[in-house]
């Protein structure tokens, strides 16, 4: 049997629910009942098994991530394809928001046109990881620059235009950016820097 005299202690566990107000009663037993469980498997398991126990629920817990389940498998994908461990580029992520961010981070770049650029790749990363299009939202990006100190209002559309065609297939005014095949790949190496540096 699982828990020797198990009938026995619910007795009693019953006995005590039956001396408490009504509204507590199912708390009571709840209480009581979790109590003689975590008594009986600290009892009738020897030392070692419940190490071995301990030890699996923490190795199953260091395994659990933040990352949202439904961009999971492509966030694997991505991170095999730049060759970092999903553990180092999950750092640079804040999944705890939703939608998840960037944690802090320095943009690439010794001009501020460079920066915006390099903004607009990595949003474009992330827009990736959520929707599979390669494309970063003008609202968005303009926000991040402004945080960076990069945005210039009369040349942030310019320093962006700047990329194209070599990094941008489009960029206008208040639309998405959509990256080139080299923005692609300027976008993942960037990503993988970041990560690295972690």
């Amino acid at each position: 049997m699982l828990y020797p005299d198990a009938e026995k202690y619910l007795d009693e566990i019953l006995k005590i629910v039956e001396n408490c107000p009504e509204n507590y009663k199912s708390k009571c037993f709840e209480i009581l009942l979790e109590g003689y469980v975590t008594f009986q498997m600290r009892t009738t398991m020897g030392g070692e098994r419940r190490q071995q126990v301990q030890k699996a629920v923490t190795d199953e817990a260091q395994k659990e991530t933040q990352i949202p389940v439904e961009i999971l498998q492509r966030f694997k994908t991505f991170a095999k394809r730049l060759e970092v461990s999903p553990d180092k580029l999950e750092l640079i992520f804040d999944f705890t928001t939703d939608p998840f961010i960037y944690q802090p981070f320095t943009p690439p770049g010794t001009s501020a046109a460079e920066k915006v650029r390099s903004i607009a790749l990595v949003l474009a990363a992330k827009t990736y990881l959520t929707t599979g299009n390669w494309s970063a939202d003008w609202k968005e990006v303009k926000s991040l620059c402004v945080d960076h100190s990069c945005y210039i209002s009369n040349n942030h559309l310019t320093n962006l235009q700047n990329g194209k065609p070599s990094l941008f297939k489009t960029v206008e005014a208040g639309q998405a950016i959509a990256l080139s095949p080299d923005g692609v790949k300027q976008a993942e190496a960037t990503i993988k820097a970041l990560a690295e540096a972690e």
